[in-house]
């Protein structure tokens, strides 16, 4: 069957993956959204392939009924599959389903991390998870306790490409009712706030011109109010789609600062790696004070 045109899901299921402490509650009905991107990006970019997703558990299940989030953990199922095969099996679909009695059960507790962990990933990486022998934040680790490897992280969150999804579904938690130290994580800096998050640490003491002056301002501005969801590479606002923010802003960065200046924020981890000069990446120079109007969508109300 091809692909349906997505549509809003209201989830009649009432599992809600309860974690331990000051852990956050993530209602499986926000993976509603991760459905809708899953199926416009088949529908618009053949990304994936819908008939290639594995569905698997230890135990035979075909997604017809609802299962607790004991349940879940005991098949081995991943919590992202799991609600994806379920949403996709309303809709009418049917799913490559293997049962595998290697695959490990899990605890509840230990999936509940997991899912805790991709959200915190999606929100400050852009990415749901680590990859090869790269490690977790730290911030993650400590504050979780997960200790876990990259695989049997990922092995109870998906044995699907989702690192290809854009992950709208992140905009629906709401931030406000996580514990103190993961608002003041993500207060510190989401997935794409990095470079601007540089003009407000570290003043400017070299002669610059009155646009760039303005625009510096400006960004100071939204740095200083924000997160905004709108600095993040998912939700880009529609006046820098089709150029890349991040490399007018180094050639921003580049532009204002000096390269000792430069060179003393990359010793701090204010930036990943001294700026490389992108010629098509220009954009900036006319920017300006407007430059802040296009965030709008706080993070943190």
């Amino acid at each position: 069957m091809p692909p349906q045109t997505p549509r809003t899901m209201k989830s009649e299921e009432p599992e809600v993956l309860h974690c331990p402490g000051n852990y956050v509650k993530i209602e499986l009905r926000n993976f509603d959204l991760l459905v809708c991107d899953l199926i416009r990006v088949i529908s618009n970019r053949s990304i994936i392939n819908l008939g290639e997703l594995l569905f698997k558990s230890n135990t035979p299940y075909d997604y017809t009924v609802p299962l607790t989030q004991e349940e879940i953990a005991a098949r081995g199922i991943p919590i992202f599959d799991y609600a994806i095969g379920r949403e996709l099996i309303q809709r009418g679909f049917k799913l490559k389903v293997i049962i595998d009695d290697a695959i490990k059960s899990y605890s509840p507790v230990d999936g509940a991390k997991a899912i805790f962990t991709t959200y915190l990933m999606l929100m400050v990486r852009a990415k749901p998870l680590v990859q090869d022998e790269e490690k977790l934040p730290a911030f993650i680790t400590g504050y979780l306790g997960l200790n876990k490897t990259n695989k049997e992280i990922e092995e109870m969150v998906s044995f699907n490409p989702i690192g290809q999804l854009e992950h709208h579904w992140i905009k629906s938690i709401n931030v406000n009712s996580l514990p103190e130290p993961v608002q003041n994580k993500i207060r510190s800096g989401i997935a794409g706030s990095r470079c601007m998050n540089v003009f407000s640490k570290y003043p400017i003491t070299r002669d610059i011109e009155p646009q760039l002056r303005d625009l510096v301002t400006s960004i100071i501005t939204v740095v200083e109010s924000g997160p905004y969801f709108e600095q993040h590479p998912f939700f880009t606002s529609e006046v820098f789609k089709g150029l890349s923010l991040s490399k007018n802003l180094s050639n921003l960065i580049l532009d204002v600062y000096t390269q000792e200046e430069i060179y003393n924020m990359v010793k701090n981890k204010s930036l990943f790696k001294y700026p490389v000069y992108d010629s098509k990446s220009t954009d900036y120079k006319k920017w300006g004070s407007s430059f802040k109007e296009s965030f709008v969508t706080k993070v943190i109300p």
